[in-house]
């Protein structure tokens, strides 16, 4: 599935004729539908997001792995700073998320 995704996504297949079959109800929809959209926007948090959390289906779950694909490629200083700066307690996450990236490697 996950290899469909990412044709589908080189195809430039529809996002709404893709999404509607990975709908992610299951964990290997959930996964391939991520693969698909990070495909898609590889360098736009904020496109990728936007189309993760608009889905059909599990919304929540596929813009979550979305954001961490997009997150982990991009960085935070490509996310929105609203965005970032909306997130309950996003001063403390960002607090320890700084602290763990001064961490040596065990």
């Amino acid at each position: 599935m996950i290899q469909r995704a990412v044709d589908d996504a080189s195809s430039g297949k529809e996002p709404t004729t893709v999404l509607q079959k990975l709908q992610g109800w299951a964990a290997h929809e959930c996964v391939a539908a991520a693969v698909y959209v990070f495909t898609r926007h590889p360098d736009d948090p904020k496109s990728a997001l936007l189309e993760a959390a608009n889905t059909p289906g599990d919304s929540d779950s596929i813009a979550t792995l979305v954001g961490a694909l997009v997150g982990a490629r991009c960085g935070i200083e490509k996310i929105p700073e609203n965005w970032v700066g909306n997130v309950e307690h996003s001063s403390e996450l960002m607090e320890l998320a700084e602290e763990l990236s001064k961490l040596e490697e065990l």
